[in-house]
């Protein structure tokens, strides 16, 4: 019976380290509570950008004007997934609309501190 139980069991071998700071689970962008404190403080808020040509995809809160004066942007909701204060996107439309790769796995990141903006490369 364990022998059938292993057999059926999905493959975890690609899925995201739930301790990463930046990472792709279930169609969001999952943020540690260390990094959305810094880049977002305490905003529920921000604004996102999407750039398909360099697979990168830009977040800062949403009082940022200088933000929206360089980027075509969109607010979105950023929601809290646990009591630790780790936070997440959801990036459905992006997944469907650009061919995103939606397996759940650790994404590259930046922080650009002077400008509270989270830079993700898909």
């Amino acid at each position: 019976m364990n022998q059938f139980k292993e057999a059926i069991s999905p493959d975890t071998s690609n899925r995201a380290d739930i301790h990463s700071p930046v990472y792709l689970e279930s169609s969001h962008v999952c943020i540690s509570h260390e990094i959305a404190a810094q880049v977002f403080g305490n905003v529920s808020v921000i604004l996102s950008v999407y750039y398909p040509a360099e697979k990168t995809f830009f977040l800062a809160p949403a009082g940022a004007e200088y933000f929206i004066r360089i980027h075509k942007t969109t607010q979105q909701i950023l929601k809290t997934r646990n009591a630790a204060g780790d936070r997440s996107v959801a990036i459905h439309d992006l997944i469907l609309d650009h061919g995103i790769d939606e397996d759940d796995r650790i994404l590259n990141y930046s922080i650009e501190a002077a400008l509270n903006v989270l830079k993700v490369t898909f």
